[in-house]
This record gives C-alpha cells, structure tokens and sequence, in this order.
C-alpha cells in the first residue's frame, strides 16, 4: 500500500509541475516561501517564551488550518484524478480489503497534504521547541505535528466519498481569509458561555505548542485517532459515484436554440448544473470570511475607520468565493463542451448565462458580510450605510472583473488579477475617506452617493468587458 501511495503522490507532483519545476520561479518561491515560515517560527518562540498565546487567536487558526488541509486534499484530488470514486473504481478489480483500500486512500490522502502540514504544522513545531526547555513539552509537541493532521484527512476523504462533485477553489480562499485575521489581529477572550467553546477549540493548537498537561495531551491525540478511525471505518468506497445534476428541462430544445421563444435555453443548462444546496455552501463560504471580518474588527484598535476598511477590503474574498464557487459547479465536462458547441445554440449566450449565475452566488456570499455591518457600524458609532455599501457592492462591481479574469488566458489573467485587487484597495480606501474626511462627514448623504456612482461605473466597466468577451465566442 505505501509504494502504490508513494507512485500516486509522484504522479501527482508530476501533474502539479512540482517533480520538474522551472529553477528560477522555484527560487523565487522558496525564498518567498523561507522568509515567511521564518517570521512564522520567530512569532511562535516568542509567545510560547513570553507565555503571550490568545486561547482566541489560537483557536481560530486551529480552524482555518483544518479547513486548509481538507481543502486541499479535495481540490487536489480533483485536479489529478485521485480522489475517493477514482481510486475505488480503479481498486475495484483487484483482491483488496476494504481495510487495505481505505489504508491506501489514507496514505494517499496524508501524502497530499504533507506539504502543507510540513510547512506551516512543521514551522508551528520549530518554533515550540525553541521555546519550551521541557523534554515532556518537546515530546507533546513531537507526537502532535504526527497525529493532528490525520483527522482533518479522514474529513475529506468522507466527504469526497459522500459527495463527489467538483470542489470549489472557494474553499481556499474563505479560511486563509480567516487565516489572515487570526494571524494579524490581537483577539481579547471571548466572554461567558462562548469562553468554553473557545478553549475546546484551543485545545490542539495547545496540544501542538506543547502547553497542555501531560494527561489532558495524551486524551486529546487518543481522542483524535479514535475520531480518525471511526471516519475511516464508515467510508464507503465501493459505492458508486451519483451527482445531485439534473438534466435539462428543456434540453429537447437545442435543435431549434436560436429561435425567439427558447431564449431562457441557456439559463437552463446552466441552472442544471447547479447542485442542491449550493447556495448554502455559498453562504456558509461567506460566513467564515465574515467571521475573518469580526475577528478582525474585535482584535483591532479601536477606530472608526477600521470597520469600514475591513468590510470593503474583504469583499473581494466573499465575491471570490461565491463567483469560484458557483463557475466550478456548473463547469461543464469536455465532452459536454464539445457536443454544445455543434447545436445552434451561441456559445457567448451560455457564458453570459453563467456569469449571472455566478454573480448571484457572489451576492448570496457577501449577505454573512452585510449582516456585519449594523454592529460594526454600533462599535464605530457612525451610520451604517456605508458599510453596507461597502459590503454589498462588492459583487456588482468586482464580479465583472472577475469574470474577465476566468474568461482570458497566461499573462491577460495575471493582469487582470492586478486589477481586481487594485479595485478592492481603492474601494477600501474609498470608503475609509467617506467615513474620516471633514468634507465627507459633513455632508454623508452627498458622499455615499458619490461612492455608489463610482461604484456603478466600475461594475458597468467590468461587466461590459466580459460581455464584448462572451460575444466574440462562437462555435
């Protein structure tokens, strides 16, 4: 099972481009990559001397690493052909177990995110042992970067067992979102009821920093291998493969596409693809980046323009979120792509219809982020207006761009990359300027209007480029 686990993973590496890389960008990226764990490993020395670690900070890092790993098994085994339905069909014809099978798929799964977990659980543990002297503290540590990352594995791979659709890169993005915030901002204890839950979060990330007692450590890795275990043992891998995907409801009707009375042909076939519940995997992607946004709100200084900063600045990870999420369900297979190309139906007309679905998404994404604002705007003591602009614009106006993004190719892609996040730096600053400058406080009513034209003229730019791109796309 190791070396079938071990040719596997090389495989994967080989798809990835990560066996053969280019030397130059593989330089560039280590030393990026080198500084980065280094300051990680000098921050985590520190608080572990100091004895400054936030059981809030700590516990929701716990939860955006774990979110990461899953992510990142799911989102892999998607690209490379791995995931769970793959390797059981492709086990199916051989003499194996099940135990020998979900064996594999656990090695398999470890070996994915092995350098993740080497990085940022490896730098974590660098800089505990550094700081603390005690050899039963070193040993905690030791034991932890081993077992903690095995239930996060056994989570994706019951996942991808029980529903084998394609995965969001929205998954991505949502916890390094959460990641960012917990890493930057200076949380205070949680209060009351809330405290417990907090601690119990906590308890890995004392377990990994080597802060537990002994006995409370030793339960904690006991009780994760069980877990890890009981996952595992419910996975079901000769189980086919099914999709929540419908066909078409009016499918019968491509023959004759172009015709007036079928023009709501290609919102059908895009609409067929979405799963059920997807617009609940969108908000629940939107509430972890509007946690990001609380934990960031609570952790900073006490500034009437940090919730404004915050909401506009993060509506670029909400939108993104909803947009990726919604385009990779209704992706369509190549062969798919391929057969629709030969009806009569224009090929710009399906994109279009894909990229309204896909903004609704977005939109649905950023709801958790508005919801934030009336008690955002209650601890800057200002109106909160402009932070549900800030929030709820984001969609119309960066959606557009993103779409441009998606629909272009090598370096076009890069540079429109650039540009959305140069939108989202000056709608932040935008609205930053709105809520401090004189002029602007003075007459509130005449600045958002101001902020809401602006807006307006970005999203008709954005998605007036997108949809001279889609019209150019014919079959």
């Amino acid at each position: 099972m190791t070396s079938a686990a071990l040719l596997l993973w090389r495989g994967e590496l080989r798809v990835q481009g990560l066996s053969r890389p280019n030397r130059v960008l593989l330089v560039a990226e280590l030393a990026a990559a080198a500084l980065i764990l280094a300051s990680l490993i000098a921050r985590v020395r520190s608080a572990v001397t100091e004895g400054t670690v936030s059981p809030t900070n700590l516990a929701v890092l716990d939860c955006a690493v774990a979110m990461i790993i899953v992510a990142n098994i799911l989102l892999l085994g998607e690209r490379t052909g791995t995931g769970v339905p793959a390797i059981a069909a492709w086990v199916r014809p051989l003499p194996l177990s099940g135990r020998r099978v979900r064996s594999l798929l656990l090695l398999l799964a470890a070996l994915k995110s092995s350098l993740f977990s080497a990085m940022i659980l490896g730098s974590v543990a660098v800089g505990a042992l550094l700081g603390n002297p005690g050899m039963g503290a070193r040993l905690e540590t030791a034991c932890a970067v081993v077992v903690l990352p095995l239930l996060p594995v056994a989570v994706a791979l019951r996942w991808n067992a029980a529903r084998p659709t394609p995965t969001s890169p929205a998954l991505v993005v949502a916890p390094l979102s959460l990641a960012l915030a917990g890493l930057t901002a200076a949380l205070p204890p949680a209060p009351g009821p809330v405290a417990t839950i907090v601690r119990v979060l906590a308890t890995p990330g004392n377990v990994l920093l080597g802060l537990s007692r002994p006995s409370v450590a030793a339960a904690v890795l006991l009780a994760w291998l069980a877990a890890t275990w009981a996952l595992l043992a419910s996975l079901e891998v000769g189980r086919a493969a099914h999709s929540d995907v419908a066909r078409p409801s009016r499918a019968r009707l491509l023959a004759t596409a172009r015709r007036p009375g079928n023009r709501g042909l290609a919102a059908d076939l895009v609409a067929h693809r979405v799963p059920r519940g997807d617009a609940l995997a969108a908000l629940a992607l939107g509430a972890v980046v509007a946690a990001a946004a609380a934990v960031a709100i609570v952790g900073a200084p006490s500034e009437p323009v940090v919730p404004a900063v915050v909401l506009a600045a993060l509506a670029l990870p909400a939108t993104l979120a909803g947009y990726a999420h919604r385009r990779n369900a209704t992706r369509l297979p190549a062969s798919a792509s391929a057969w629709l190309r030969t009806t009569p139906l224009p090929w710009g007309r399906w994109h279009r219809a894909r990229h309204v679905a896909c903004t609704t998404a977005a939109l649905v994404g950023t709801v958790p982020l508005a919801l934030l604002a009336p008690w955002a705007a209650s601890v800057a003591d200002q109106s909160p207006w402009t932070l549900l602009e800030a929030a709820l614009a984001g969609p119309l106006v960066l959606s557009g761009w993103l779409g441009v993004g998606f629909a272009v190719h090598r370096a076009r892609r890069w540079l429109t990359a650039v540009l959305v996040s140069y939108l989202a730096t000056s709608r932040a600053v935008a609205v930053a300027l709105v809520v401090t400058l004189p002029v602007a406080t003075a007459a509130p009513v005449r600045a958002l209007l101001l902020l809401v034209a602006a807006d307006l003229l970005t999203a008709v730019a954005g998605h007036g480029a997108l949809l001279r791109i889609s019209s150019r796309r014919t079959a």
